[in-house]
Formats: C-alpha cells, sequence, structure tokens
C-alpha cells in the first residue's frame, strides 16, 4: 500500500494534465469551429 501510493499520486497527476491538455485543444478547436461559422 505505502509502495503503490505515490504511483496512485502520479498517475493522478498524469491524467490531470492530459485532461488539461485535450481540455485546451477542444477549446482552440472549438474556437476555430466557431470563426468558420461566421
Amino acid at each position: 500500500m505505502i509502495i503503490e501510493y505515490p504511483a496512485y499520486i502520479a498517475i493522478t497527476l498524469q491524467l490531470g494534465a492530459t485532461l488539461r491538455k485535450l481540455n485546451c485543444l477542444m477549446n482552440l478547436w472549438i474556437g476555430t469551429q466557431i470563426q468558420g461559422l461566421k
């Protein structure tokens, strides 16, 4: 349990960073789509 705990934190942080990057890319993509419709 003690050995797996830091790994769990690292995985959670990595998932969080990946989700933030995906969210940023989606916002950029949606922004370009909206600009294209105008």
